[in-house]
């Protein structure tokens, strides 16, 4: 072993702290250094981009932006609970249903959840894949909590820009969720 420019020892070979799945070091969310303004534009331009690209897989019709925006509201709760993992699970659950399966349209659940995954992953800090929650579940424990806590971060945004796109949540369709929960 040689020594550094600092006079102290080199230490040869260091592990890398990332996964082979990984596309850069994991850092925790106070390392990464992003602009707010970034941040709060890539989060601003998604949601919009749901309501007016027809083109989008995930895009979502009219009827449901006031549902959508409750559900956008309740995402850094359900992520600091629940985890990505599940988010994933529930996205692809919420998009294989048809209207024959629920008493409700539910899809646009899925597509809120599948466009935040796609969101998130937009920031490069993390690999996995957005339709397959198992790819979240194989990160090492320092990757998935760096990128959950990014993923809270992200959802406080897109709450916060959720009642100027989509608009505000109607009371109505927040208590018949409720009531339908307890039945």
């Amino acid at each position: 072993m040689g020594k550094n420019k600092r006079g102290g020892k080199n230490q040869g070979n260091k592990q890398s702290n990332t996964s082979p799945q990984s596309k850069i070091n994991i850092a925790t969310p106070t390392e990464i250094k992003l602009d707010s303004r970034t941040f709060s534009k890539k989060a601003y331009t998604v949601l919009h981009e749901m309501i007016t690209n027809k083109n989008d897989d995930y895009f979502l019709a009219e009827k449901y932006h006031k549902k959508a925006s409750g559900l956008v509201r309740s995402l850094p709760s359900y992520i600091s609970t629940w985890g990505l993992h599940r988010l994933s699970g529930d996205a692809s659950n919420f998009l294989a249903k048809t209207t024959k399966d629920t008493k409700d349209d539910t899809k646009y659940k899925g597509k809120v959840y599948r466009k935040f995954l796609q969101n998130l992953k937009s920031f490069e800090v993390v690999d996995f894949e957005i339709e397959n929650e198992r790819s979240l579940l194989a990160l090492s424990l320092r990757e998935y909590t760096g990128l959950n806590r990014l993923a809270i971060k992200l959802a406080k945004e897109w709450s916060f820009w959720s009642g100027a796109i989509l608009g505000e949540p109607d009371e109505d369709n927040n208590n018949e969720e409720r009531k339908d929960d307890n039945d």
